[in-house]
């Protein structure tokens, strides 16, 4: 899995929509959503719940979140 897709996702709920993670971090939407898109076709399972009013994470996505800190805290220790 590419460490960008975990930070994205990470992102995404951070901001709570994608179209303000994606504005931040100085990418498309489309792009964006293709990135989280490409990672619950990976883990086979929603991590997001889209609606009106933004993205909440699905019961998946709340079990994925600390995975993916750790992972990216271990990185970036990794890469210092």
């Amino acid at each position: 899995m590419n460490i960008d897709y975990l930070k994205t996702f990470l992102y995404v709920l951070k901001k709570g929509s994608i179209s303000k993670a994606a504005e931040e971090i100085h990418i498309s939407q489309s792009a964006l959503s293709q990135q989280i898109k490409a990672m619950e076709k990976l883990l086979g399972c929603a991590l997001l719940i889209r609606g009106p009013k933004g993205v909440y994470p699905t019961m998946e996505g709340k079990i994925v979140r600390p995975y993916a800190n750790g992972i990216i805290q271990g990185y970036d220790q990794m890469m210092m």
